[in-house]
């Protein structure tokens, strides 16, 4: 079955599955978060595009704010 960019392989314990991201990755995800309407799309690579704001001034800006106010 096919969930965004995943596409279920197999069952790993009781509530996990192991799916395939269309970028080649393996993941691991709960069944339960894959098949909401906003949950997980994809192992993560996807997450980074932002719909193409990714790259922008004023994405980096607010990155840069980001980590100043909150560090790792």
């Amino acid at each position: 079955m096919q969930f965004g960019h995943l596409t279920a392989l197999f069952r790993v314990d009781r509530s996990n599955w192991a799916f395939l991201c269309s970028c080649g990755t393996t993941h691991v995800a709960k069944a339960a978060h894959v098949v909401r309407p906003n949950g997980t799309k994809s192992c993560g690579c996807h997450r980074s595009n932002l719909n193409g704001l990714h790259d922008s001034p004023e994405h980096m800006q607010w990155r840069h704010s980001y980590s100043e106010k909150w560090p790792e």
